[in-house]
């Protein structure tokens, strides 16, 4: 007995010199920092306010340190530095982001992202992406492998709201796909930060330079699309006329606007004046090429796009020739044909007086004769 009484002595007498290592407790800044500090490894710097680093605080945080920016407050760099080998989570705002060092991609930066969905009640709803395969988004072809192609890890593609980090520089596309197709989504605001985010060929994208939230406009009935607007060009011995209506009165050179109810297809045919010829006639629609039906109408369908992409709509019309034109093409072939006819019998002429030289490629010499043997 007292032999274990000796031994656990020992082992607390033991311990009681050995120093004890722990983990540095969390620190919370709310005011400048105006010293060197390090973070160490588990160690939490919380910043809890809007503090400033003045010239000699050269902040360290070490592998598994951290620094946790809360919503509404930030850091600005000033003339201070961060050589971050840990990681620093921002919901609020960093200044001068360039004085903070990842050490050769051994520390993190990250940024909270909200993308909620809107309000309840409206006929909306998210997609997001970033990174990964090709994807069709609201009607258009994006390759989203162009961003973020060497960080997969950033992959996140789901309707839900966005809720999370992000690493610093990542980019974020979504949309709005409206369930109510009338509803315009030109005219409806989508922000970030108090500012407007341009919609870009149907979306939307931020580039994650901080925390962002993403609010929304209000939905009302001033955004239903009803109609769309359409430009019928005409020009020089042609109009366009949509289906039903008279050539009588045709102004050159004018463009006629008509309104074509949301969804619904328009006709329209090239009537070309009286004294003009078609047989070049060309008609594109968006760029791409259109033929006409048996009555000589071109069809566009489903006719819904808007903003930017009114453009798929453009029609253009070429090869619509003056008969007097015509005749004056004609005459000035003619002409050249008469006139080269002309220098081809003089060239003959002189070929013929100078011993059968022809550049028209007709054999005028007189042939050598033919060679005789004498009979024996």
């Amino acid at each position: 007995m007292k032999k274990v009484l000796s031994i656990a002595l020992a082992v607390i007498m033991l311990f009681s010199v050995i120093p004890f290592v722990g983990i540095a407790a969390d620190v919370t800044w709310d005011q400048d920092l105006n010293d060197p500090v390090t973070i160490e490894a588990g160690q939490t710097a919380i910043v809890n306010g809007n503090i400033r680093l003045n010239s000699n605080a050269h902040i360290t945080v070490a592998q598994g340190g951290r620094i946790l920016i809360n919503p509404n407050c930030s850091i600005d760099c000033y003339k201070g530095l961060i050589n971050n080998y840990g990681t620093i989570e921002n919901k609020g705002t960093i200044h001068k982001k360039e004085s903070i060092s990842d050490m050769g991609g051994q520390g993190t930066l990250k940024h909270w992202v909200e993308i909620p969905n809107p309000a309840d009640g409206a006929k909306y709803h998210l997609l997001t992406n970033i990174s990964g395969e090709v994807n069709i988004i609201d009607g258009f072809d994006l390759d989203w492998a162009t961003y973020n192609a060497e960080a997969p890890e950033t992959e996140y593609y789901s309707e839900e709201p966005v809720s999370a980090y992000f690493d610093d520089g990542s980019q974020i596309f979504f949309t709005l796909i409206f369930d109510e197709a009338k509803v315009d989504p030109y005219k409806f605001q989508v922000m970030a930060g108090g500012n407007v985010i341009d919609r870009d060929s149907g979306v939307y994208r931020i580039v994650v330079g901080n925390a962002v939230t993403v609010s929304y406009g209000s939905y009302n009935e001033a955004q239903l699309i009803k109609q769309i607007k359409i430009n019928l060009p005409s020009g020089e011995g042609y109009r366009c006329v949509a289906y039903g209506t008279s050539t009588e009165q045709a102004v050159q050179d004018a463009i006629d606007t008509v309104y074509i109810d949301y969804g619904t297809n328009l006709r329209f045919r090239v009537a070309v004046f009286e004294g003009w010829q078609e047989s070049q006639l060309t008609v594109t629609v968006g760029g791409i090429e259109q033929e006409p039906d048996s009555y000589g109408y071109y069809l566009i369908e489903n006719v819904t796009d808007i903003g930017e992409k009114a453009k798929a709509y453009e029609i253009v019309v070429k090869g619509v020739v003056s008969d007097e034109m015509q005749n004056i093409l004609k005459s000035v072939f003619n002409f050249i044909q008469q006139i080269f006819q002309t220098f081809k019998e003089i060239f003959q002429s002189f070929a013929e007086l100078f011993g059968g030289f022809n550049i028209f490629g007709n054999d005028t010499t007189t042939p050598p004769p033919e060679e005789t043997t004498a009979a024996p």
